[in-house]
């Protein structure tokens, strides 16, 4: 098990601000999908090293087991009275609408034009979240 500690839990905070930010800029429609893409290709170096940190520090896979991995740091903050993952559990019904109505997801295997295409199509459904 996952040992809690200020240090972990403040790494699932920066986890959670992470994709809250990710998941905004792809819902948002009032931004250009150009933009969105500008946006997430720019943060990939950020959440690479949160997800490096998460499969370190965490003992979890964020990229090959989304759903197992935020299972797993729900729980790890509800044992431990934290409200640390509250960004994260708002996302994932949203995360898993868009992977069952999409395809798009964390660990989406599509090519660069067909994201550019889908997230065109997530932005006219004006999801909200």
């Amino acid at each position: 098990m996952t040992e809690w500690n200020p240090k972990n839990e403040q790494l699932i905070r920066d986890i959670g601000d992470f994709v809250d930010k990710q998941m905004r800029d792809i819902l948002d429609p009032n931004v250009s999908t150009p933009a969105t893409i500008k946006h997430l290709f720019n943060a990939r170096a950020t959440g690479m090293h949160l997800f490096e940190r998460a499969t370190k520090e965490l003992g979890l896979d964020l990229k090959g087991d989304w759903e197992g991995s935020t299972k797993h740091i729900i729980d790890l903050c509800e044992q431990n009275g934290s409200d640390a993952a509250d960004k994260i559990k708002k996302i994932i019904p949203v995360a898993q609408r868009l992977a069952d109505e999409f395809g798009f997801g964390p660990d989406t295997k599509m090519g660069k034009i067909q994201q550019v295409m889908v997230l065109g199509k997530i932005k006219k459904k004006n999801i909200k979240f």
